[in-house]
């Protein structure tokens, strides 16, 4: 997964969060968030506030999402590979790279878990 492809992801739920119960007026400018390195942000959420520096030893909305990618991700993708075994009994296959299919079960569950684990990694 591209990098631009997981800012947008993360971008997109960090500006539903940043503007939940807040109304945009002329009064009431944006709320933002400057990075000033891998590990310190600045941010407001209103005008009048003064910005607030936070510096994060740890990101735990990652290791929320390590812990259920590494609990889950093997017993999801052998499920998915022994469906897509069962409906292809003809092929060899040794690495699941070789097989990958995103449309095939489209709503299983392995599917996201392959897209956390590439956000995560």
């Amino acid at each position: 997964m591209k990098k631009e492809i997981k800012i947008d992801m993360l971008l997109a739920f960090l500006s539903s969060v940043m503007w939940k119960g807040i109304t945009k007026t002329e009064d009431n400018p944006s709320p933002y968030v400057c990075f000033l390195s891998s590990k310190e942000i600045q941010m407001a959420e209103s005008d009048g506030c003064t910005p607030t520096n936070k510096v994060f030893e740890h990101n735990p909305l990652k290791d929320l999402l390590e812990t259920i990618v590494k609990t889950y991700f093997a017993d999801e993708e052998r499920h998915w590979l022994e469906s897509w075994g069962t409906d292809n009994p003809e092929s060899d296959y040794t690495e699941i790279e070789e097989i990958y299919d995103s449309t095939y079960c489209p709503e299983h569950i392995y599917h996201q878990l392959r897209i956390l684990k590439e956000l995560i990694s």
